[in-house]
């Protein structure tokens, strides 16, 4: 790939920029602070222009002129570009040279022969727009030529913030949303505005359309058909100084112009994927293809979004993104979009963004990874368990052996065409000494300048064999195990024979490409013929020249260094691959997520700092401790279902795969399931029940935890659900009615649409506090929360407690000696739930037996608040201690109004409590305020299946018979409750509230 723009497209973009004669302008309208230049060469490598100033301007420097070049970008505007990058070689990335660029308070500084000159050039940073003035290309008279910048509405370079959320996701997607360009402003304007857009550029106006992205904060993602339309978006993001777009499109010439006119927007190849499993070597060849367009990400149909595939693709560098084909308003839609999201894909693309996230909250428990990041063994795994030595045959064994998906290592080309593995250029280096039993010098021993047979007389001082990398391709070629391969020392010939191996042991699929210098980059393009991914090793402070970069606290902070970095990183065509620190608060992950990129940080190690990194929202970690993630589930699967009606999923079929390449044991109480559709089956306390005959689509989960403590929840993929037959020998699930399944197969599901509270914020009586000591209990204010709601979320979350074990962290405990609960003699939550609700039923998650004084409370009071009038619905004092269980589902069925539910706990000592799910609905029309429960009335409008009263049969028999999947045999004004004479969705859900008492059918 060419870096920036080929010399004939520089020219012309420059001709066609400068065509005319630009009439000269007098000194009284020179800004003060424009520069005067020496001379203008307009062909200085790939659009770039060098900039001579006159020694005047530089007061103290060499009076011989300066040479100061500006990487450049046409606007669009004659004699106007953006800079995007400045330096003193074209090619030269970073600060190597007779002086440099130091940004300090905004200006740049000339910095000569290692010492500070601190004589201002220019006030010029990257993003600045710069005019030329008197400037004309054609008459070679530069004597009158001044440069000056100013900031425009939004420079080249920068990034739109468009405050991405992420859900309940510990890792984001880019949840696109296809729209027609006509339609663009009114769904930016709607409540349900996506963060992301896709527009079809044909017959759009692509200036509008990315004007009005950045107004409203927007990423916009355009497809794009041919080289026309790749020329018509370049012209459009010159018109409006923004860059920070994804193109997609199935025409690689296309995609290649528009990389080939900017670095900053994001190029997506649409690929005719036609299978839902990958080999390395067919991955390999999709990676290879993608790449040389060049792209950074892959496009794909979401019917072939298969784990599989997908990883394999992600392990070679290539995000993936899938395209949803089905319409939102299809009942096969969200079954799509959560079989497409748990195959663990980088972006999707649905004509509903607003439909997605619903899906996402309605399917997945909170804190769900939908990819885990793969690990990466830097140099190994040198402190493993036997700490064998770094860069040694032994190290990758350990860290293959230890969970790392792939390994890193450092290749030197020797005299004889050998690539020898070592981290420092010489063996005789203060760390080579420490490492090998070589005691030469510095000079002597340089690797590149010895022989593989000079070196092999060597080995490490724990007594391994100095590795060479032919002897690692042929151990693990047949391991499932991939490979970073890390350029070192300052010889062409490294790339060259590592490319050679790879194609001669037809390893090419097993490697990817890694070095911090644009001289690596550029050959390994040239030797792997732009088909290799690259992965870019920086620190961001010296991207931006800014120490304060080394962490980003904010989004906006990390979209200004992102910009600075893409034009370097994009430049080669290659992956993010920055210090870790750099994205340890996850601004970084969710940037690069939504735009179509690769996320490779380095520098992880120890247990902390390795399950810091696994949060990161980063596609790898490369550490030197693989051994922390041995243990930890890397993905589940799950295969379809046959049960009888009556019967339980017993598990069968589901695996957890730990990354140390083991089936982890598994424990039924932490299972979790979704039911996406079909009535089948149904979710009642933590079990998937049959319930039904026909299919249903399920999504199974499984929640587990990192070896720190910190849980995270996998899926599978989706699952079928057969239902054939009945078991006479079990009996029905307790609490179902005689008639089936008493709600939606959602209904006893706490992570639930319809539980009311899910996410809802509360207030408590005061938590327990630690005062003293472990042993010395007091409520102390000034003291650390001992069993706190950490997130603000516990009560609310939909998560229940795993084990019979109060530090589990779903509890939160609350004690009768804080000052509020001596008032009341109760302890308390009460959930806010915005706005008046019709509430049905009502449960309060307590312990069943926790040990150490920790047992369900004496009793627990639940009140309905209206406008501040409060009414107690029930108060419960027995309670059975189930020893099979951690918690108690303590639950009231009730027919009130409220706007809040308080739960209240007989004090008198500890209180512990998991959850407060409501579940009901939006109240409709005015609110009859609180009061007791009602029973159930005999109707004959309803009674669909006329057994002469409303049951839950009748309720899903209209659901289904609305859906097109059952033909009622009762009359229409039977099955017409809102009687407007035709069955509609406000049927079945006005039924279905009065089955629960909530609605009197008239």
């Amino acid at each position: 790939m060419k870096k920036l723009f080929s010399l004939t497209l520089v020219l012309a973009m420059l001709m066609g920029c400068f065509a005319a004669v630009v009439p000269t302008v007098g000194a009284d309208t020179i800004p003060a602070n424009a520069l005067k230049v020496h001379h203008v060469n307009k062909v200085v490598g790939s659009n770039q222009i060098s900039v001579f100033s006159n020694h005047n301007n530089l007061a103290g420097c060499n009076p011989n002129g300066w040479g100061v070049y500006y990487q450049l970008r046409p606007t669009g505007t004659a004699n106007q570009y953006s800079v995007v990058a400045s330096y003193n070689n074209p090619g030269t990335k970073f600060s190597d040279g007779a002086w440099s660029f130091n940004n300090q308070s905004g200006d740049i500084y000339m910095q000569v022969n290692g010492a500070t000159a601190n004589s201002l050039v220019y006030s010029l940073a990257n993003g600045t727009l710069v005019t030329f003035i008197n400037l004309n290309l054609t008459t070679g008279d530069y004597s009158s030529t001044y440069v000056y910048a100013g900031k425009p509405v939004m420079a080249a370079g920068e990034l739109i913030n468009n405050k991405i959320t992420k859900s309940n996701l510990l890792n984001s997607i880019g949840n696109v949303q296809k729209v027609a360009a006509a339609s663009l402003s009114s769904l930016l304007s709607s409540a349900d505005a996506p963060a992301n857009v896709c527009i079809d550029a044909t017959g759009a106006n692509l200036q509008n359309v990315i004007l009005a992205c950045i107004d409203k904060q927007v990423l916009p993602t355009i497809e794009i058909d041919s080289v026309t339309e790749a020329n018509s978006l370049i012209a459009a993001m010159n018109a409006c100084g923004c860059y920070d777009v994804n193109v997609i499109s199935a025409d690689a010439s296309a995609l290649k112009a528009v990389r080939e006119a900017t670095n900053v927007a994001r190029t997506g190849l649409i690929y005719n994927l036609n299978k839902t499993t990958l080999t390395s070597k067919e991955a390999g060849a999709i990676r290879n293809t993608v790449r040389a367009v060049p792209a950074t990400f892959v496009v794909i149909d979401s019917a072939y979004a298969n784990y599989g595939a997908v990883y394999q693709l992600r392990e070679l560098g290539v995000a993936v993104w899938a395209r949803v084909s089905t319409a939102s308003s299809n009942a096969n839609f969200k079954t799509e979009v959560i079989n497409t999201l748990t195959a663990g894909v980088n972006g999707i693309i649905t004509d509903n963004a607003a439909a997605v996230y619903g899906a996402i909250n309605e399917s997945f428990a909170e804190n769900t990874m939908l990819r885990t990041p793969y690990i990466v063994g830097h140099r190994g795994n040198p402190n493993g368990p036997t700490a064998p030595a770094e860069n040694s045959m032994e190290s990758f064994v350990s860290a293959y052996e230890n969970g790392a998906d792939i390994f890193e290592l450092d290749v030197y080309a020797t005299t004889d065409g050998k690539l020898v593995i070592f981290h420092d250029y010489s063996l005789g280096t203060t760390e080579g000494l420490r490492l090998t039993t070589y005691t030469g010098t510095a000079a002597n021993g340089a690797l590149q300048n010895m022989s593989s047979a000079q070196i092999k007389q060597y080995k490490y001082k724990t007594g391994e064999e100095i590795a060479f990398f032919e002897d690692v391709l042929a151990y693990f070629k047949d391991k499932p195990v991939r490979i970073y391969v890390e350029f070192k020392g300052s010889a062409e010939n490294t790339v060259k024979y590592t490319a050679k191996l790879l194609k001669d042991t037809d390893t090419l699929d097993r490697v990817v490409v890694i070095t911090s210098t644009g001289f690596f980059m550029d050959n390994a393009n040239k030797y792997f013929e732009d088909k290799m991914s690259l992965g870019y090793i920086y620190y961001p402070q010296l991207i931006t020249n800014n120490d304060d970069w080394k962490t980003t606290d904010s989004m906006e902070e990390c979209l200004e260094i992102l910009a600075a970095t893409l034009n370097i990183v994009q430049g080669y065509n290659g992956n993010l691959a920055p210090i870790c620190t750099a994205v340890a608060n996850g601004y970084l992950g969710a940037a690069v997520a939504n735009r179509g990129l690769v996320l490779n940080p380095w520098g992880y190690a120890g247990n902390a700092n390795n399950q810091i990194g696994f949060f990161s929202d980063v596609d790898s970690i490369t550490t030197d401790d693989n051994q922390y993630f041995k243990d930890m589930i890397k993905f589940v699967t799950a295969s379809d279902i046959t049960l009888k009606e009556r019967q339980a999923y017993d598990g069968s079929g589901f695996t957890a795969t730990t990354y140390g390449r083991k089936e982890a044991e598994l424990n039924d109480m932490k299972f979790v399931y979704s039911v996406v559709s079909g009535d089948s089956v149904i979710v009642k306390n933590g079990k998937l029940y049959a319930v039904g005959q026909g299919e249903s689509k399920v999504v199974i989960g499984y929640k587990t935890k990192t070896t720190s403590g910190r849980e995270y929840v996998l899926y599978s993929q989706v699952v079928t659900v057969n239902v054939n037959g009945i078991d006479e020998t079990l009996p029905k699930p307790e609490g179902l009615p005689e008639e089936g399944p008493a709600l939606d197969p959602d209904d006893y599901h706490i992570d639930i649409q319809d539980n009311i509270t899910l996410g809802k914020s509360y207030t408590t009586s005061l938590p327990y506090r630690q005062g003293g000591s472990d042993v010395n209990w007091a409520y102390d204010a000034s003291k650390p929360i001992s069993y706190p709601d950490e997130n603000g979320k516990t009560l609310t979350d939909g998560l229940l407690p795993t084990a019979r074990d109060y530090r589990d962290e779903a509890w939160f405990g609350l004690h009768s000696s804080t000052p509020d609960v001596a008032k009341t003699n109760y302890t308390w939550v009460t959930v806010d739930l915005g706005k008046a609700h019709s509430v049905y039923r009502i449960v309060a998650y307590v312990p069943s037996n926790l040990g150490g004084g920790v047992a369900p409370p004496a009793s627990i009071e639940f009140v309905a608040i209206y406008e501040g009038n409060e009414t107690v619905i029930a108060k419960l004092t027995q309670f059975t201690d189930d020893e099979t269980s951690a918690y108690i589902a303590a639950e009231v069925v009730c027919n009130v109004v409220a706007d809040k539910i308080e739960v209240r706990m007989t004090a008198g000592g500890w209180n512990f409590i998991s959850e407060v799910a409501a579940y009901g609905e939006e109240s409709f029309g005015p609110a009859p305020g609180p009061g007791p429960s009602y029973p159930i009335p005999t109707y004959t409008v309803g009674d669909v299946n006329g057994n002469g009263k409303i049951d839950a049969r009748d309720y899903l028999l209209l659901k289904r018979a609305y859906f097109g999947t059952y033909t009622l045999t009762c009359d229409l004004e039977v099955a017409d409750v809102n009687g407007n004479g035709k069955i509609d969705a406000r049927d079945y859900l006005l039924l279905k509230r009065a089955y629960f008492g909530t609605y009197t059918i008239k």
